[in-house]
């Protein structure tokens, strides 16, 4: 009778007779060292591949019985070579020619080919400690990669364009498909030939298929230009919310209170002197305007102070407050408030919920903190400006 154990991790069977093969599912899976009275799973061999059956059924001995001369061992149901190095038991993935050699730890610098299951799978980069697959070089040996490629270097398998000396990709070609220049060798008759089209109806009766529009995306499983996805799904296409809107949509919604002093929002002030310039929002408590300007891109949009005179002197109060807020990149924040996405020609900003979070709370205390003086001090109220991640 056939009884079944758990040793090393593998399925094991023994019998009376010693040593002994089995069949599973038609196969032979594993047998047991053949060392007299050792019931371990036998890993290691002396010769890579049985001649006339299974390589599984090469295997001798297990680790405790292994020789010097087994240079083979069982991994994941397949031989492999084993390193070079004495008492190494790791199997062997570079080499510095197309036969295993060495394992991970005690590669040199030589080895530039990289194997899995004894078969070489990739060209390795040159630079130490790197083990991307090259595919770049000044030849069609490849020698680094993308990484760590030179401004010489180009994709050495890629195809080339047709202009001698020239190592850039053709893109384009003529009608028939075949792309055979690049954008500086390109014909006045060539078109771009590797780009999507658009799938449109629309654009189908354009007979020329390298006519037609540039697909910028798939919309409901149809790869669409910007023209085509505007005029067939005008709902979906709005217009893009900017941060602007963001920023002062919350202020309203954390600052129900603030309502009733509101003066205008992102329009031009009406007061005793005509002014064109827009805030973006400001209210008129008592005597004193409050403002907020939302700054995006930090330094780079902030106003000259010409413009916050002017807003002033249009409002008609006696102090003014202003507080800017940038709610992009800055010096010591350099995670901004909105992620900018993409898709189908059209443009939006998504929240960086983490440092939404983090800023919004700071400017709304600010808002309190001058609310509250607006109401308290009254005629002593300190006009000033206050910038906020700048």
């Amino acid at each position: 009778m056939v009884k079944q154990r758990k040793g090393d991790g593998l399925r094991v069977y023994k019998s009376q007779k010693h040593p002994i093969n089995f069949k599973i599912n038609g196969r032979n899976k594993y047998k047991v060292c053949s060392i007299y009275k050792c019931d371990n799973v036998a890993i290691y061999t002396d010769k890579p591949k049985h001649p006339k059956t299974y390589s599984l059924r090469a295997c001798k001995r297990c680790h405790t019985h292994k020789l010097s001369s087994d240079k083979f061992k069982l991994v994941n149901d397949k031989i492999q070579t084993l390193c070079n190095r004495l008492s190494c038991d790791e199997y062997a993935t570079y080499s510095d020619d197309k036969t295993p050699k060495r394992c991970k730890n005690h590669k040199t610098e030589s080895d530039t080919y990289m194997f899995e299951y004894g078969k070489c799978i990739k060209i390795i980069c040159q630079i130490k400690f790197c083990d991307n697959k090259a595919t770049y070089s000044n030849d069609r040996t490849p020698l680094r990669c993308r990484k760590h490629k030179l401004l010489s270097d180009f994709l050495s398998n890629a195809k080339r364009c047709e202009e001698m000396g020239c190592n850039r990709q053709p893109k384009y070609g003529s009608e028939d498909g075949k792309s055979v220049r690049c954008g500086f060798h390109r014909l006045i008759s060539d078109y771009n030939v590797t780009a999507k089209r658009c799938s449109s109806e629309a654009c189908k009766t354009i007979s020329n298929i390298y006519k037609r529009g540039f697909a910028q995306g798939i919309y409901k499983d149809e790869n669409l230009c910007s023209t085509c996805y505007k005029a067939l799904y005008i709902r979906d296409n709005k217009l893009n919310v900017n941060k602007e809107i963001f920023v002062l949509s919350e202020i309203q919604r954390q600052l129900p209170e603030f309502e009733k002093y509101q003066l205008e929002w992102s329009c031009s002030i009406q007061g005793q002197t005509c002014s064109d310039d827009k805030p973006d929002m400001v209210w008129k408590i008592g005597d004193t305007l409050l403002h907020v300007e939302v700054d995006e891109n930090g330094l780079k949009h902030e106003d000259n102070d010409e413009r916050i005179v002017s807003i002033h002197s249009a409002s008609g109060c006696k102090f003014h407050i202003c507080i800017r807020f940038n709610p992009d990149r800055s010096t010591y924040r350099p995670d901004p408030c909105f992620l900018i996405r993409k898709k189908n020609g059209a443009t939006w900003y998504k929240k960086n919920i983490d440092e939404w979070n983090y800023r919004i709370p700071i400017l709304i205390q600010h808002l309190k903190e001058s609310f509250r003086s607006c109401i308290e001090d009254g005629d002593n109220v300190k006009s000033g400006k206050i910038k906020l991640f700048f």
